[in-house]
């Protein structure tokens, strides 16, 4: 498989929003694991063997295109859960947040957050486990913390949770978040800057 590298980025024209998720056209994120096409097997690509650097050409005769690593799907970033393939606290941390966004960008999309009742609880498990384990005295995970809160609906513990955070940079999403739950919204939103 082959994955792209950046060598430079910026921020300019990123989208924000209240779970913590950015979207950068210029700081594009890459798959940290990703499922092989062939086996279907997931894996961390920072453990995949390089064999070489990979640069664009015409495809050859008989040759094949080599597939690129790609982000997992709701059910794969579950699936890595299930298979414990959490290497540290750090890695349970990342698929966690990112089977959350995986569920979010349906929303950011404009397209219902949940399909099925199977989803309901995959989504409502992940929240309370990533609450759980994000940690209280980072600024940054405990406005996540109360976003997953504000999320499954406990409007006036995610605002509590909120008034310890008094970095100026977190204003605007901090302010967001407590309106949010002011007016008893559970989706993410989009932080205008």
């Amino acid at each position: 498989m082959k994955k792209q590298q950046l060598y430079s980025g910026n921020t300019f024209g990123a989208v924000f929003y209240t779970d913590g998720k950015m979207e950068a056209p210029m700081l594009p994120e890459y798959p940290q694991i990703t499922k092989c096409p062939a086996c279907k097997e997931l894996f961390w690509i920072d453990e995949a063997e390089e064999i070489g650097e990979y640069f664009p050409s015409p495809l050859l005769p008989g040759e094949r295109e080599i597939p690129t690593v790609r982000f997992l799907s709701i059910t794969d970033y579950y699936r890595a859960l299930k298979k414990g393939l959490s290497r540290n606290n750090e890695d349970e941390l990342f698929l966690r947040k990112h089977l959350w966004w995986k569920f979010n960008d349906r929303v950011r999309k404009g397209k219902s957050l949940l399909n099925s009742p199977r989803e309901e609880n995959i989504w409502k498990t992940n929240l309370v486990i990533l609450e759980g384990i994000l940690d209280n005295k980072d600024a940054e995970q405990r406005i996540m913390k109360a976003e997953a809160l504000r999320h499954l609906g406990f409007f006036l513990l995610a605002s509590t949770k909120l008034e310890f955070v008094r970095d100026s940079q977190y204003k605007s999403v901090v302010d967001v978040i407590k309106r949010a739950c002011e007016e008893e919204k559970t989706e993410v939103l989009e932080i205008t800057t």
